[in-house]
């Protein structure tokens, strides 16, 4: 019914007592809530939509998807709170841009990984966050995304960003690089951009006495990834890499809204803001009114190029179409 949906501002409830963001688990038959029956179905329904534009609520539906067997009078809450937002954002959606005038010479792959440690309760696993991105001149597609729990429980922050970032270029950045550069005929650039330090270093070193437990406990090589962001030839000299690890500053860093919940209105805009997701609401003229802000590329063109999108998907399905008959000859 409508009319107990109320308007808010974010999809989150406050957080139980004791920290983390996820709502308290229902450990005795009493303390199951009155929305348990459909505690499966009103979630997966709205992560279909979620999967496609609104990138946003992921975070918030996947806390409640993993506690459909413990469903608490808190999860109760949090469902209502959440389809309060939904029915208080419909206009709200995710857009990409891509330029006219951008070519496939000029695309580049980034991957921005984040994690939240210890967000999780009672089990203090950590969240994983992380998104795949074309980046051009006039151009900023995102073209996946996913939010998930860190099997194994992290013991610091550069663990469980470690984590992440592993999860991210095995299943986004490589996989995708391979495509483009068929698609492109060329070197694809990949960047990674981390917003933990110590992370950056371990990388840029392919050294971690601290955590020697990384490839047992979490299946993560610290070799591999320095291998492959700082190669070096046969006689040890470094040699130039197509794949880059930038630092990025956390208030930038895109994949953050994946990773933990948002309580404050204003950091809940901006990370939306992050995540190319705006309003659709439109002027007296019938324009649409865009929150763009200085994080987003300059868009030289002046609008979202919807048609210039279609136009960059049909040229690269000709490019791969040719370059495997090609390959077929």
């Amino acid at each position: 019914d409508e009319k107990c949906l109320r308007k808010v501002d974010t999809p989150f409830i406050p957080g139980p007592p004791g920290g983390g963001d996820t709502p308290q688990e229902a450990t005795r038959p009493e303390e199951f809530g009155e929305l348990s029956q459909v505690a499966c179905s009103v979630p997966m329904k709205l992560l279909y939509a979620a999967r496609v534009a609104r990138w946003d609520l992921l975070r918030a539906i996947g806390m409640l998807a993993r506690l459909v067997t413990k469903w608490s009078k808190h999860c109760d809450k949090a469902l209502h709170r959440l389809m309060c937002y939904v029915h208080s954002s419909t206009e709200v959606t995710m857009i990409n841009h891509v330029g006219q005038s951008d070519t496939l010479d000029e695309i580049e792959l980034n991957v921005y990984a984040d994690a939240d440690l210890a967000g999780e309760r009672p089990t203090y696993k950590s969240t994983a966050g992380y998104i795949g991105q074309l980046w051009g001149p006039n151009t900023m597609f995102n073209f996946a995304a996913k939010s998930k729990t860190i099997g194994g429980v992290c013991n610091s922050t550069p663990e469980a960003e470690m984590s992440s970032a592993n999860m991210a270029l095995k299943q986004i950045g490589f996989p995708t690089l391979d495509l483009l550069e068929v698609v492109c005929d060329r070197k694809v650039v990949l960047r990674w951009y981390e917003d933990n330090t110590a992370t950056i270093q371990i990388v840029t070193t392919g050294r971690n006495p601290t955590m020697r437990h990384l490839s047992r406990h979490q299946g993560i090589s610290v070799r591999f990834l320095h291998d492959t962001f700082f190669p070096r030839d046969e006689t040890g000299h470094p040699i130039e890499s197509q794949c880059f690890v930038d630092y990025i500053p956390s208030k930038l860093q895109r994949a953050d809204i994946l990773t933990k919940a948002f309580r404050d209105a204003i950091g809940w805009k901006a990370a939306q803001r992050l995540l190319n997701v705006y309003s659709t609401e439109r002027d007296k003229s019938g324009n649409p009114i865009f929150e763009r802000d200085m994080t987003q590329p300059p868009h030289a063109d002046g609008h979202v190029a919807v048609v210039a999108s279609e136009r960059f998907a049909e040229d690269c399905g000709q490019h791969v179409a040719d370059r495997l008959s090609t390959a077929k000859d």
